[in-house]
């Protein structure tokens, strides 16, 4: 659930940067937006319990430089970036989850599920 609501605002900012630049104003305002995103995203994953990896870093780097560089030619840099780093994500917790014999959970929804649990352990001590 988390991963599509962020891949939409993602696709949100895409579509709201091509706006912008058919109108003219994205020539000032797109860079400071794609910079921003671009330092943003990586530290919104981290808190969010997504370890870095090496293919994880270049996902970071590479999708922030195609969404700069090639802005009319590639507008979805940034829904690219999210896609990659939740497949990747997936992938290295299904590996570990199948190596500890664990059904496999990417980190987001771990962590959603560990909110669920702390939450459940508080209502069932007040009862």
């Amino acid at each position: 659930m988390e991963w599509g609501l962020l891949i939409g605002a993602a696709a949100f900012l895409d579509l709201l940067q091509i706006i912008l630049d058919l109108t003219g104003i994205g020539l000032v305002v797109n860079p400071p937006i794609d910079a921003g995103v671009g330092a943003v995203l990586p530290i919104y994953f981290k808190k969010r319990g997504v370890k870095t990896s090496g293919w994880k870093w270049f996902a970071w780097i590479s999708a922030p430089v195609l969404e700069f560089f090639t802005e009319s030619l590639f507008p979805l840099g940034w829904v690219l970036e999210i896609l990659m780093t939740m497949i990747l994500d997936k992938v290295e917790h299904s590996r570990a989850a199948t190596a500890a014999g664990q059904p496999a959970l990417d980190s987001i929804e771990s962590t959603a599920d560990a909110r669920r649990a702390q939450v459940a352990n508080r209502n069932q001590k007040r009862s």
